[in-house]
């Protein structure tokens, strides 16, 4: 990759960000995207959420310290493995996330309305492609 492209990616990235998830004065943080994972996926060991976000063991705890004081997320030990612990979201996590994904679906919604169809589907088939080429990294 050269640096050119490089640069794009970074700009991308923070486009992206403030484009499409920081709007309305409201940010979606990692946070978040964390905690709709342990939803759509629940009883997973923390080490597996930690892979899939991206995020160190160290820094992931971090947030899920986070998540715990807000009531959010329970942690569990895994019946196979008694030295895992499982994460499952929380009743309250569970109302925090309904609300939560119905706003960040009206807001990718409102930025993905400004666009023609055409644009849209290219956008979306662009981000599955990129999807794919990223999860071989």
């Amino acid at each position: 990759m050269n640096r050119k492209d490089l640069d794009e990616l970074l700009e991308f990235n923070l486009l992206t960000k403030k484009k499409i998830f920081d709007r309305k004065g409201h940010k979606i943080t990692k946070r978040h995207l964390i905690l709709s994972k342990i939803y759509k996926e629940p009883g997973k060991p923390m080490g597996y959420y930690s892979e899939v976000s991206g995020i160190s063991k160290p820094n992931f705890s971090k947030v899920i310290d986070a998540l715990l004081k807000e009531d959010f997320i329970e942690i569990k030990k895994d019946p196979k493995d008694r030295r895992k612990s499982i994460l499952f979201v929380s009743e309250k996590g569970k109302g925090f996330f309904m609300q939560h994904e119905k706003y960040v679906y009206e807001v990718f919604s409102e930025s993905m309305n400004r666009l023609s169809k055409e644009d849209q589907k290219i956008f979306c088939d662009s981000i599955k492609t990129a999807m794919e080429i990223v999860k071989k990294l």
